[in-house]
């Protein structure tokens, strides 16, 4: 994911494109020029703006603006082989789109049966679909059934070809240990049966059905590609680099002159994930890693959690020493969820003066529901109350139903067992986690704003 997002901050299309091989190079132009003429941003074209995507072709930016309003989704039903759409959608980043998530599980809930077959399309393609988003959890479970069905047969077929590959490469994602002996069954058939010239498929002689039969050899060849190469580090004693480059030269010698396939916007879209696979699309020089191996490790450790603990036998105060620097340095936002405050409410105070720009909001208990508190702090209980009641106004809200210890600051996540009181941050055991990774603080975001929302008319 971090090298994804550093990879995405430097590169840029020219660079991505001139590392590439040659045919790789004039395929992508082909497919540039197919899209500029086509201008069109329906969700068919998923798959050729994935494709431009690898070398960050600025279209794309324009096509996912595109894919993230409404008027989109609608389009998308009238569309065949709906599943692999989907695919090359969240590969291009829409997981989160709540239309994406509603249209996937609408589409599932229709084609995916009680035991776990499709009614129509691929079990393969679904499955890694939901592998790699990490969305319903109770369809994995279905779908993964009916794979592993599926790879009960011994004796498969060439129309079992695709999806074989794609139920290989989504028990891989999963679990490739759990899933060994199943992933080797599928690379020992798919070795086995590859023909000659190196392609998967059938090409069939007749004139009117060459150029479809090569089409849809390309796609499948590209699957069965896609497994074997991502599998091939971890099962080299199975994967032939003979086999994969037996592949490369079939790809290449199909490419026509004006550096299409079949001039054809999927076929070249298949044949250049194809040679991508193998090896031919950009470079990345050493130089160029060291940089992004050394910007992925400054991220890890900035959103590595740290555990944070009061510990009164100990005198560790590291809850209330993050809190006092976090609050002092805040320059953004400061969310709070804390029962009591009888502590930091003079710097809160101070904070909303000196930088008014910072988006304070506090969620605590009823003024009536104070009672329920002994400490040495009671006798800043009710002022730190009406002070930060009068001084945030609407930002300050309070609800009888929290339990939770939360604060929000800036970028930064703190959730832990410990009030804002002197006894919870100094005198007890209390424990926190501290943590700036994207993904938790905005989960942490939408359960305060959930909290915020109740509160709003609530009494105080």
């Amino acid at each position: 994911m971090f090298s994804k997002m550093i990879l995405d901050k430097h590169l840029n299309y020219p660079q991505t494109l001139e590392t590439s091989s040659l045919e790789v190079q004039r395929g992508v132009t082909w497919l540039e020029e197919y899209l500029k003429s086509e201008k069109s941003f329906e969700p068919i074209y998923a798959l050729e703006f994935y494709v431009l995507s690898k070398f960050k072709f600025p279209l794309v930016n324009e096509f996912v603006e595109k894919a993230e309003r409404d008027e989109f989704w609608d389009k998308i039903w009238y569309y065949d082989e709906m599943d692999y759409i989907f695919y090359y959608l969240l590969e291009l980043g829409l997981a989160e789109n709540y239309k994406f998530k509603d249209s996937l599980k609408s589409y599932l809930d229709f084609v995916v049966s009680s035991g776990g077959q499709h009614v129509f399309g691929n079990v393969g393609i679904s499955l890694l679909t939901i592998v790699s988003s990490q969305l319903y959890p109770a369809k994995l479970e279905l779908l993964l059934k009916g794979a592993l069905e599926t790879l009960e047969d011994e004796d498969f077929e060439e129309k079992d070809l695709k999806n074989l590959a794609l139920i290989g490469l989504a028990l891989f994602e999963l679990d490739h240990n759990k899933y060994q002996k199943h992933i080797e069954k599928i690379i020992e058939y798919l070795m086995r049966i590859q023909k000659q010239k190196g392609y998967w498929g059938v090409l069939k002689r007749k004139k009117g059905e060459r150029k479809y039969s090569i089409i849809t050899s390309i796609e499948k060849t590209f699957y069965v590609i896609k497994f074997l190469s991502r599998t091939r580090f971890v099962y080299s004693n199975l994967v032939s680099d003979r086999i994969l480059e037996r592949t490369k030269v079939w790809i290449k010698s199909l490419q026509s002159p004006n550096g299409s396939w079949l001039d054809n916007p999927e076929a070249t879209s298949y044949a250049l994930l194809t040679l991508i696979s193998l090896g031919e699309g950009p470079k990345i020089p050493h130089e160029y890693l060291e940089l992004v191996t050394n910007e992925t490790s400054q991220a890890i450790r900035n959103v590595k959690p740290m555990f944070l603990v009061t510990n009164p036998y100990r005198a560790e105060t590291s809850i209330k020493d993050t809190l006092e620097s976090l609050f002092l340095n805040a320059e953004k936002r400061v969310w709070i969820i804390s029962r009591y405050i009888t502590e930091f409410f003079p710097d809160i105070i101070k904070l909303h003066k000196d930088k008014p720009q910072v988006d304070i909001r506090i969620i605590t208990l009823p003024k009536s529901e104070k009672s329920g508190y002994r400490g040495d702090g009671k006798r800043f209980l009710d002022p730190a109350y009406d002070m930060l009641q009068r001084l945030l106004g609407d930002s300050f809200r309070a609800t009888s139903i929290i339990h939770a210890r939360l604060y929000i600051v800036d970028d930064q996540l703190l959730v832990t067992s410990a009030d804002l009181t002197p006894e919870q941050l100094k005198n007890e055991f209390n424990a926190g986690i501290l943590t700036m990774d994207p993904d938790v603080l905005s989960e942490a975001e939408k359960f305060f704003l959930d909290i915020w929302e109740i509160a709003k008319n609530k009494e105080k």
